[in-house]
């Protein structure tokens, strides 16, 4: 097969070599309508093209067709010349057939004769061309599947009008390209094009501009895409020239291209620029030819490709290259965790693509590198928190310890060394305080004394409880204390009656409270003593009626306060309701209600109450509104916003708790993925604030505590 494949294009160059005859029109083929190509300074005959617009280039390039694809584009060139491009191609299961129309004006205004003078009524000056094209690709799927390329032709037909003077010309184009043997990230082609008739206006002929290109491409799918073409073109009747181009997409939507083309004549020694973008099949190219001496070259060309694959292998080639540039650009984003589900992802499906293999060797060690990295700073700081822990700088300590549960959330012996710290900061606590009430403590004590040793057992155990209540942990006070109750536990019954007729003492004088103090001394002395239990409820119940009353006088008095105030909330909240006002109605009629539970007004309370309920449902409704019309609109968090406010406001409204729950998943999802875009970066304030906010989203969003518990 190789050595027919030589044959041919010998055969091809010697026809091409052996005319020398000048071409001057049918310039409409010269023009290269593809800004993929155009921006790389013509070059890319070795490139598959998965667009119509790549069969201008090489035919063969239209092997990498892989479903129905459809182009316009545009050319805007010096002299306000317009060239307008559209094409479609579709695969079959015998090749790639496509179609294609060209159409150029001219532009053309005045027609000058020899003499210089303006000649009226002569038609326009235009050119237009029709093209048919076929390829076919060269694959072996046995034993292994194997692309080596493939060839193509295109037959073309031309009509030109020059003012009133019509030619026609019909041309053949030709071309091929392969991949090189052991070699697989290199290309080569070749393509002779525009072999056909003469154009002839009156009796003078002109031949077409023939061209016989070859190239070689470089292709390294692990760097950025990254595509190098070189090209070399001998143009019959015209200087050859040289293409270098080159291709990088730093994300999976997105090339940039430069070329520049070195040729015998300083027309084709420019640079050229152009980027590409893609979403979801749809692909706008743009390329740039500037010139010092002439108008710039803007080139523009839109792509769709739609339906279904006619060939299975043809859709995993194409999805496989989505997905496999999405989990790229994650990489060079340093979003090391997304990358590697990515890349894992693809494996799954893809057990044997090499390029993602080594993209998830590389992702792993990357992760690696942030885990011993993280690994030597919770050493670091286990060191210096161990160290404060040593010298009882127990703030200190605790900021380290944190600092290592923010790494590694569970790490044991982080948290046992905060309990270590909590412990000494309690210690210091309780000598503070114990220093701060130093001359209460004393009183205390000495009153404890004091009683204790004029044998009132009652109230010395008293003083006890006072200095426990501002020192609990005061050993010896709680010692005296269980002392004195096993006192008075074994007090003699008279002792018990003495006491007993101590405490009525007080119980008939209305000092319910003292009196309690030895009745409670009564029981733990003599627990069978029925009676005076008895007198303890009856103390407990009088106690209780006392203080009821002294509340009640007290709410009297500060209802009289409060009263103007209630009174003007609940007048505000009726003005604003009767206008329409609900939001600051429901704020006032809250005031006036939380007044009114609170001092007791009934009859305010309930008016007020019934008011915030039909407030809320109006707002409930209100809100859930506004919800649904920012979610239309893709402005989810605002969306999310509003059917919050709407459930606040009601929380029966169902409608708006299931749109809360469909639209809050969304926004969680969007914040859990950027703090594993941050945390991926090692930025770990900004991953703790983006997976709260997730949480605050969605509270059980599983994964987003997980990763918030490891970095805390």
């Amino acid at each position: 097969m190789l050595k027919k494949f030589l044959s041919i294009i010998l055969i091809l160059s010697l026809i091409f070599v052996s005319s020398s005859e000048v071409w001057a029109t049918g310039k409409v083929f010269a023009i290269n309508p593809d800004p993929t190509s155009t921006s790389m300074g013509d070059s890319g005959v070795a490139f598959m093209s998965g667009f119509i617009t790549g069969t201008n280039v090489n035919p063969a390039s239209t092997v990498g067709i892989y479903r129905t694809v459809a182009t316009l584009a545009m050319s805007n060139m010096t002299g306000n010349i317009q060239y307008n491009y559209g094409g479609i191609g579709f695969l079959t299961s015998i090749g790639v057939f496509g179609a294609s129309l060209i159409y150029v004006d001219y532009k053309t205004g005045d027609y000058l004769d020899n003499e210089g003078e303006s000649i009226k009524d002569l038609g326009p000056t235009y050119d237009v061309s029709a093209i048919l094209t076929y390829s076919i690709p060269l694959k072996r799927y046995l034993p292994t599947f194997i692309d080596y390329g493939g060839f193509g032709a295109n037959l073309k037909i031309l009509r030109s009008s020059l003012a009133d003077y019509i030619s026609e010309a019909i041309a053949f184009d030709f071309g091929g390209l392969f991949s090189i043997p052991k070699m697989r990230d290199f290309s080569f082609g070749f393509a002779f094009k525009n072999y056909g008739s003469d154009q002839k206006y009156v009796t003078e002929k002109f031949s077409l501009p023939q061209t016989m290109t070859f190239g070689l491409g470089y292709t390294n799918e692990l760097f950025y895409n990254l595509k190098v073409a070189l090209d070399f073109t001998d143009m019959k009747g015209y200087e050859n020239y040289t293409s270098l181009g080159f291709s990088v997409s730093p994300v999976y939507f997105l090339a940039f291209r430069a070329g520049f083309k070195i040729g015998g004549d300083s027309i084709f020694n420019n640079t050229r620029l152009g980027v590409g973008v893609c979403f979801q099949g749809i692909n706008f190219d743009y390329a740039f030819i500037p010139s010092t001496d002439l108008n710039a070259t803007h080139q523009f060309a839109l792509s769709a490709a739609f339906g279904n694959f006619s060939d299975q292998k043809m859709a995993y080639e194409y999805y496989l290259e989505n997905h496999f540039r999405e989990a790229e650009a994650s990489f060079y984003a340093k979003d090391f965790v997304k990358a590697r589900q990515q890349f894992d992802d693809i494996l799954a499906v893809y057990p044997d693509h090499a390029p993602s293999q080594e993209y998830l060797r590389k992702t792993v060690d990357e992760l690696v590198k942030i885990d011993d990295y993280h690994i030597s700073l919770v050493n670091k700081y286990m060191d210096k928190a161990q160290k404060a822990l040593d010298k009882k700088d127990a703030v200190t300590a605790n900021s380290y310890y944190e600092k290592v549960l923010e790494l590694d959330p569970t790490n044991r012996a982080a948290k046992n060394g905060i309990e270590k710290a909590e412990e000494l900061t309690k210690d210091v606590k309780v000598v503070q305080a114990r220093a701060e009430n130093s001359k209460r403590i004393e009183y205390l004590w000495s009153r404890y004394e004091k009683f204790y040793k004029k044998g009132d057992l009652v109230r010395a155990r008293d003083s006890l409880k006072y200095l426990l209540d501002i020192d609990s942990e005061n050993g010896l006070a709680n010692e005296k204390i269980v002392d004195l109750d096993n006192q008075l536990a074994k007090v003699a019954s008279d002792k018990a009656n003495e006491i007993y007729e101590q405490g009525m003492k007080y119980y008939k004088a209305g000092d319910y409270e003292e009196a309690m103090k030895y009745f409670e001394a009564v029981v733990i002395a003599a627990p069978h003593r029925l009676d005076v239990q008895d007198l303890i409820n009856k103390t407990q119940k009088n106690i209780q009626e006392i203080a009821e009353l002294e509340r009640i006088n007290a709410l009297e008095k500060e209802q009289n306060k409060v009263r103007n105030q209630l009174e003007n909330a609940y007048d505000a909240g009726l003005r604003n309701y009767e206008k329409g006002k609900y939001e600051t109605a429901i704020t006032y009629f809250t005031r006036a209600k939380e007044i009114a539970e609170k001092y007791e007004f009934e009859e305010y309370m309930k008016n007020s109450s019934n008011y915030i309920a039909r407030i809320s449902s109006n707002l409930s409704e209100k809100y859930y509104k506004e919800g649904f019309e920012a979610f239309r609109k893709n402005k989810f968090e605002e969306a999310a916003a509003a059917y919050k406010k709407s459930i606040s406001y009601n929380p029966a409204n169902t409608s708006a708790s299931f749109e809360l729950e469909r639209v809050a998943d969304q926004v969680a999802q969007s914040y859990y993925e950027k703090g594993m875009t941050a945390y991926s970066k090692n930025d770990m304030n900004k991953a703790r604030e983006y997976f709260r906010k997730a949480l605050y989203y969605r509270p059980n969003k599983v994964e987003a505590q997980r990763a918030l518990d490891r970095i805390r």
